[in-house]
């Protein structure tokens, strides 16, 4: 700046806001990372991050979280807090105190911002996360303003989360400190820096002394709901959405990303991954697997039959499966179900078609009722039922289908069923798995698909209700359930995922299609259609899958559950 012919440097700190942003405390949409939440030591995963649409590329890090951030108080100086302000008053000073002897204090002896920042990275981990602290603002007129500020881009930007602006009250301000709680809760499982700013306008009336009582002052400075994150290198993708990431150890592992403008300007971080990384699992005695799939539908007038399809083997297995299928209708009346299918009856075929075993009463044989209790099936009701069972303790991988009718052309509900029946302690990697279990029927009013996950560790598995895209094998549209709808529902009867057209989010449509690949399924070419499909890591236990027609509609539909290696 030339003032008189004389050149004069100004030097200002400058905080730059989005009014929209810094009024709703966070971005609307924060970037988040979709793929894998269980992976194994040295073994490659891909990701895909949902990046703002004017981004052209990515970054993305490991973040180590750890405990809960220390408080300040004073007692100890500055304590780790760092400080920008001018030297001619201290920081840390005993003439006021909310706590003990000494409170932090930012003044104003020239017209510059004062700040104290937080020397954490923080990670907010609960919707209950808050800044706490206690304040007094003493002689400040109204352009002398007290700020919280909160960075979820390491520094760079800052985004106002509390401000109070001085009275001008010539009786001194606030008089006795005041207790401050500050919500982080719209940067929950975020990473966020955290600072409080003293600013003062370049014109108007203010107080530029550093008196006792003139200024802000602090005490007692804690966090609740944050954990300190430690940040690792950044890795930059120059264009696109995707990243592969390899964990070097066994443990608790989070990955966060953020969207780049021409390679070089970073947006914020958006939401922190957080992983499970197990030792490979061929070293692992009971893994986390699919150990029982099941169909629960209807034998309509006019069905003859249905087929439930079934891969045993998995990359890296070998050996012999024993297997436990079964047809149940009659004794699901001591479930509370009506109208069940009088007499099922099935038959386990092979590839080809070829058929390996059938049943139609299972007549109490104790060799299945001792099968029945070896996999944690539900009892039959007594001998004479007319339900149908098959075991068979040595079958080869490959492909499997357990057809399904009634000896006397009957209708009404029943369940097909698949169990692993391999005991726990003698599983290992290299045991065949149940990979996945399909079936291709008219939905009806809706049909329900149900899976155990057993073993240890958590199991990432992958759900189709396929309907439009059918046309691809000839079948006609007009047969088919025109817009399928799924909701993956655990045993506690909560919805804990949810699809209706697949497609609808680039970035998990991308997640989506790379999982059809790893298992096998054929592709759904058009991310317009309105099939629905599901991508989720869940913990041991039961869940269910239920399908339906969207407003009711029913047709054609395929139904798949895939084990996720």
């Amino acid at each position: 700046v030339r003032i008189g012919g004389v050149a004069r440097n100004f030097s200002y700190d400058v905080t730059v806001f989005d009014p929209e942003v810094a009024s709703a405390g966070a971005d609307a949409a924060p970037v988040t990372i979709i793929g894998p939440e269980s992976v194994e030591v040295g073994k490659a995963a891909s990701y895909a991050v949902s990046k703002p649409s004017f981004a052209g590329g990515i970054a993305w890090r490991q973040v180590a979280l750890g405990g809960a951030p220390k408080s300040y108080d004073a007692e100890a100086g500055l304590d780790g807090l760092v400080a920008v302000a001018n030297a001619d008053y201290p920081v840390v000073q005993t003439a006021v105190a909310g706590a003990g002897r000494a409170a932090y204090r930012l003044a104003h002896s020239t017209r510059t911002t004062q700040s104290l920042t937080l020397p954490d990275n923080l990670y907010v981990s609960a919707p209950n996360a808050a800044l706490n602290f206690l304040s007094r603002l003493g002689f400040a007129t109204p352009i002398q303003v007290a700020h919280v500020q909160v960075s979820a881009d390491d520094g760079n930007s800052w985004l106002e989360v509390y401000t109070q602006a001085g009275t001008g009250d010539a009786t001194g301000g606030e008089l006795a400190f005041q207790a401050r709680s500050v919500s982080l809760a719209a940067f929950e499982k975020r990473t966020v820096r955290v600072r409080f700013a003293y600013t003062v306008a370049l014109n108007g009336l203010a107080f530029p002394q550093t008196v006792a009582g003139v200024g802000w002052y602090l005490d007692n400075i804690s966090l609740v709901g944050t954990q300190v994150a430690t940040a690792g290198p950044v890795t930059t993708v120059p264009a696109g959405s995707n990243f592969s990431f390899s964990a070097a150890s066994a443990g608790g592992v989070a990955l966060q990303a953020r969207g780049m403008l021409f390679e070089a300007f970073p947006l914020e971080w958006g939401r922190v991954a957080a992983l499970t990384v197990s030792e490979p699992i061929g070293s692992i005695i009971n893994p986390a697997r699919l150990i029982n799939l099941s169909i629960v539908t209807q034998l309509a007038a006019g069905e003859t039959s249905f087929s439930m399809g079934t891969v045993l083997g998995g990359a890296g297995t070998s050996g012999p499966k024993a297997l436990l299928a079964r047809a149940a209708g009659p004794s699901l009346a001591a479930f509370g179900v009506g109208g069940t299918l009088p007499d099922p009856t099935m038959a386990l075929l092979g590839a080809g078609g070829v058929t390996v075993a059938t049943n139609d009463n299972w007549g109490g044989d104790p060799n299945l009722a001792n099968a029945f209790q070896q996999v944690g099936a539900f009892a039959y009701a007594n001998a004479a039922t007319k339900d149908a069972a098959v075991f068979q303790p040595a079958l080869p991988g490959g492909n499997y289908a357990v057809q399904v009718s009634d000896a006397g052309a009957g209708t009404g509900t029943v369940i097909a069923e698949l169990y692993d029946a391999t005991p726990a302690n003698a599983f290992t990697a290299r045991t065949p798995r149940l990979l996945n279990v399909s079936i291709i029927k008219n939905i009806g009013s809706g049909l329900a698909a149900g899976f155990v996950i057993g073993g240890v560790g958590r199991k990432t598995v992958l759900i189709r209700a396929v309907g439009p895209s059918l046309t691809a094998f000839g079948l006609s549209a007009s047969t088919l359930l025109a817009d399928p709808k799924l909701e993956l529902i655990d045993a506690a009867k909560r919805i804990v995922g949810a699809n209706d057209n697949w497609g609808g989010d680039a970035a998990l449509a991308t997640a989506l299609t790379a999982a059809f690949g790893q298992v096998g399924a054929f592709a759904l070419a058009n991310p317009a259609s309105k099939d629905a499909a599901l991508l989720v890591t869940l913990d041991p236990g039961s869940y269910s899958v239920s399908v339906a027609g969207v407003s009711g509609t029913s047709g054609i539909a395929l139904v798949e559950v895939y084990d996720v290696p």
